[in-house]
């Protein structure tokens, strides 16, 4: 497993110490460079699997060319961009998905668990089938590994009409949204699927968290269309709190204290073929625990959870 290892590198550009410790512990073979030629020279290397960016020092609008370079040297290749204030900046996580990057994070633990899953799905066994990705054509992903790979290292990037590498079809939903419900753990009955066909009332619970700072949290969406409140549809047989409290662990990363409840809607509709209402409520919460950091490892859920300082006003 060590040579293993030693042929699959997580290119690193940081002076940040508490990082570094944490990229010790993973298991890609961690080359830590001194400046962005080196490592846009690294992360051009087809054994380059990560490329870690601390963009600290850096000027904010400069960063999401920085990012487009690096993702043109390797387009398979996870590029993750690290800051303590970065990574909490929406405006500049905006500007590094419009230019393809997957991950931008404050955290140096979620770094490092980051690095420990890219080097999870490079494995496959012998027995596995292996595809390649319809995004950036990595080759010899298992299926489970696809289903891991797509929503971390694309879900910000545009819908692409493409048949699915697995099962041959051609979605007539987003492909993301494909893979994730009819591949993987969902298909095997080990997570459930979102799709109900026979369901006519659609439950949503929405939260508005805000912390003891005064701040809310938000999360950014798939496909670059921004940043929402946390919430989504309710699984069968779960109520309006337990979905609620479930979409924010899902999304944001931490357990809520729902505190009230801001809005009920009762939306009826009907066409020619379906009738249907849709219900969603709109909770107030804070944290569980103020001192829980916020998701920013993207995954099928969301790309990441940031505090903000004010929400607008339509969304009530």
């Amino acid at each position: 497993m060590a040579e293993d290892k030693a042929s699959h590198v997580c290119a690193v550009l940081t002076s940040d110490e508490p990082l570094l410790a944490e990229l010790a512990k993973c298991n890609l073979s961690v080359m830590h460079v001194d400046s962005e030629d080196k490592l846009l020279e690294i992360a051009s290397k087809s054994s380059t699997e990560m490329v870690v960016f601390d963009a600290t020092d850096c000027k904010k609008d400069k960063i999401g060319a920085k990012v487009a370079a690096l993702i043109k040297a390797n387009k398979q290749a996870f590029v993750c961009v690290y800051g303590k204030e970065i990574g909490q900046n929406p405006h500049v996580r905006i500007q590094v998905a419009n230019n393809g990057g997957p991950m931008t994070t404050w955290s140096s633990e979620a770094v490092r668990e980051a690095a420990d899953r890219v080097y999870g799905t490079l494995f496959p066994s012998a027995s596995d089938p292996v595809f390649g990705c319809p995004y950036c054509k990595k080759p010899r992903l298992s299926e489970d590994a696809m289903w891991a790979h797509c929503p971390m290292y694309h879900l910000n990037e545009k819908n692409i009409e493409a048949e699915c590498p697995i099962c041959k079809k051609v979605p007539q939903q987003y492909l993301q949204v494909h893979l994730r419900n009819f591949h993987g753990p969902v298909r095997r009955g080990e997570l459930p699927n979102e799709f109900h066909p026979d369901i006519s009332l659609y439950s949503f619970g929405l939260v508005v968290c805000q912390r003891e700072d005064g701040k809310f949290l938000l999360v950014q969406e798939k496909a670059n269309e921004g940043f929402w409140m946390p919430g989504g549809r309710l699984n069968p047989g779960e109520g309006l709190i337990t979905g609620a409290m479930r979409e924010v662990e899902e999304e944001a990363g931490i357990d809520v204290e729902l505190t009230g409840v801001l809005k009920l809607e009762f939306l009826p509709s009907h066409s020619r073929s379906k009738s249907f209402v849709r219900l969603r409520c709109v909770f107030m919460a804070k944290p569980a625990n103020p001192n829980d950091e916020p998701k920013s490892i993207p995954d099928f859920e969301s790309i990441v959870s940031v505090p903000v300082s004010h929400l607008a006003v339509w969304w009530f």
